[in-house]
């Protein structure tokens, strides 16, 4: 049996499968692990008015791949490893593969400075079902496009 002759399509199949992954870039402090972190798209669900800003993240994933939800689990594991009692959303979008890198992406200078909006869970559900609804529009045939979902974090770590 000839094994070059699978080569090609063992790369395919590896390259798939490092592409399907949810990416997260943190950036902050960490503490002790906790558990049972939330996440919260408006700041004023946070119950806890005494909390920290311990870091930030962006997170992103293949849209056809990851649901929200599983997205949202991975957030709350990555920000239970790093001490966080709770996250708040800050931004959520869809973008094509490749119009934003991470690295960019974490810039805090005042240009680039991440709002907070308390409308944020309505906007997020709007435009998953827009976006579900029409996955990316259409493109000449026989072209395919993909998306990422990215949402910006903060990691919060309340205050005793």
């Amino acid at each position: 049996m000839n094994l070059k002759k699978f080569l090609p399509g063992i790369a395919a199949i590896c390259m798939t499968l490092l592409g399907a992954c949810v990416d997260i870039q943190y950036v902050g402090k960490e503490y002790t692990p906790t558990q049972s972190a939330v996440i919260y798209t408006k700041k004023s669900q946070i119950p806890v008015k005494n909390y920290t800003v311990m870091g930030k993240a962006v997170v992103s994933a293949p849209y056809k791949q990851f649901s929200a939800k599983e997205v949202r689990a991975k957030i709350i594991k990555k920000a239970e490893s790093v001490g966080a009692n709770a996250v708040l959303v800050v931004q959520y979008e869809v973008v094509p593969d490749g119009q934003e890198r991470e690295d960019q992406a974490l810039d805090d200078t005042p240009e680039n400075a991440w709002p907070v909006d308390d409308n944020s869970e309505s906007g997020i559900q709007e435009l998953n079902d827009e976006f579900d609804y029409d996955y990316g529009g259409e493109l000449p045939q026989g072209e395919v496009e993909t998306f990422k979902r990215v949402y910006r974090c903060l990691f919060l770590r309340y205050k005793k």
